[in-house]
C-alpha cells in the first residue's frame, strides 16, 4: 500500500509538471481563434496535427466553469437527514455540495472536485460550503429549531494547521454553538499522515467541535485506528451494513463493531439505510442514528428547512417520503 502510494505520488507531480506546461500554452492561444478552429471541425476535438493538443484536456474547461460557478452563486447545498434510530426523531443533516452547472445540470462533487483540486480551488469552496452551512443554521435557530450539520472535510483541510480556527471564525460569525457544526472525515483519509491528523483531532476536541470518522467499512478497515483517534461518532459504509437483515454472518461483524464504538464512548450511525428490514436490524443492534433514502433524500436548503419546520418524530419518515414524491417525481 505504501508503494503504491508513493509511485502515484511520482505520477501526480508528473502530470502537475505536464498540465502547468499545457496551461500556459492554452493562455498564451487566443480563444476566438480557439473557437474558429473548433467551428471549422464541426465541433469535433482536433488532433495534434492541428496544433491544439495542449487544449484538450477537459479539467481545463471545467476549471473556467467552476470559477464562474463560485461568483455566480451555482454552488447548493442538499441536507440529508438524520434520525434518531428508535424515536425516528430528526438529530442533525449532513450538507452535501452540488453545483448547477448551466449546461450539464446537477453536479455532484466526483464531477468537479478533481478539477478544484488541481487549479487551487478547493480552499474557496470549502470556506463556502462551512459558510453555507452556518448561515442554514442560523435560519433554523432563529426558528426556535436548534440543530447539527455535518460537513464531509477534505485532506487540504486535514493539513491546514489554521482550518479549525476558520471554523469557529464562522461559527462567532453566525452566532452558533461549537456543537451545531461537525465534520465528517473518511477513514482514507484519516490514515494519510497520522502526526497531522492527531493535531487536528486536538484542536477539534480543544474548540468542542465533533468529528465523525465517515465511510467505516468501505474499505479494509481496522477497529484498532479509531481506537486512537480523537473523534467522537462511527458512520459506517452503506456496504458494510446493506446485508445486515440477511446475513447472520454480517449481522455479527456490524454488532461487535457498534459495541467496541459504544465501549469507546462513540455515536454509532448507519449510512445508506434502505429497508425497513435494515432499520430493524440495526436498531436492535444498537445503532444510535441512521440516514439513507429509506429516511430522505438529500433536500435542496429551502425545502429542507420547511420539511424541518413540520416535521414531528411520529411521522418523519411518511412525510419525507411525500415529499419524495413532490419533488423527485
Amino acid at each position: 500500500m505504501t508503494l503504491m502510494f508513493v509511485l502515484l505520488g511520482y505520477v501526480a507531480i508528473l502530470l502537475t509538471y505536464n498540465l502547468f506546461h499545457q496551461f500556459k500554452v492554452s493562455l498564451a492561444n487566443d480563444e476566438n481563434t480557439k473557437a474558429k478552429a473548433f467551428s471549422q471541425n464541426n465541433n469535433q476535438p482536433l488532433s495534434e496535427s492541428d496544433g491544439f493538443a495542449e487544449n484538450t484536456d477537459p479539467l481545463i474547461d471545467l476549471q473556467y466553469d467552476l470559477q464562474n460557478a463560485i461568483a455566480n452563486d451555482e454552488l447548493q447545498l442538499h441536507y440529508q437527514i438524520k434520525v434518531d434510530s428508535i424515536t425516528r426523531a430528526a438529530v442533525g443533516a449532513e450538507a452535501l455540495l452540488r453545483w448547477q452547472h448551466p449546461i450539464k445540470g446537477l453536479l455532484h462533487p466526483a464531477d468537479f472536485m478533481r478539477a478544484a483540486d488541481r487549479y487551487d480551488l478547493s480552499y474557496a469552496i470549502n470556506k463556502w460550503v462551512i459558510e453555507e452551512s452556518c448561515r442554514t443554521l442560523r435560519q433554523l435557530n432563529d426558528s426556535n429549531l436548534p440543530f447539527n450539520i455535518s460537513i464531509n472535510m477534505s485532506h487540504h483541510q486535514i493539513a491546514n494547521a489554521n482550518f479549525v480556527h476558520e471554523v469557529t471564525r464562522q461559527l462567532k460569525r453566525f452566532n452558533l454553538d461549537s456543537t451545531s457544526l461537525s465534520f465528517d472525515l473518511t477513514e482514507v483519509d484519516a490514515q494519510k499522515n497520522q502526526s497531522q491528523l492527531n493535531d487536528q483531532l486536538k484542536r477539534f476536541k480543544d474548540a468542542g467541535i465533533n468529528i465523525a470518522i465517515d465511510d467505516f467499512g468501505m474499505h479494509s478497515s481496522n477497529t484498532t485506528n479509531f481506537e486512537n483517534w480523537q473523534v467522537n461518532e462511527l458512520k459506517l459504509a452503506p456496504n458494510f451494513t446493506f446485508d445486515v437483515a440477511n446475513s447472520n454472518e454480517r449481522r455479527d461483524v456490524v454488532q461487535s463493531v457498534i459495541a467496541l464504538a459504544h465501549r469507546l464512548k462513540l455515536n454509532v450511525v448507519a449510512e445508506g439505510v434502505e429497508t425497513e428490514n435494515q432499520r430493524k436490524v440495526l436498531a436492535e443492534l444498537g445503532c444510535d442514528q441512521m440516514q439513507g433514502f429509506l429516511i430522505n433524500r438529500p433536500l435542496p436548503e429551502e425545502r429542507f428547512i420547511q420539511l424541518l419546520k413540520n416535521l414531528n418524530p411520529a411521522n418523519v419518515i411518511q412525510q419525507t417520503a411525500k415529499m419524495h414524491e413532490h419533488v423527485y417525481h
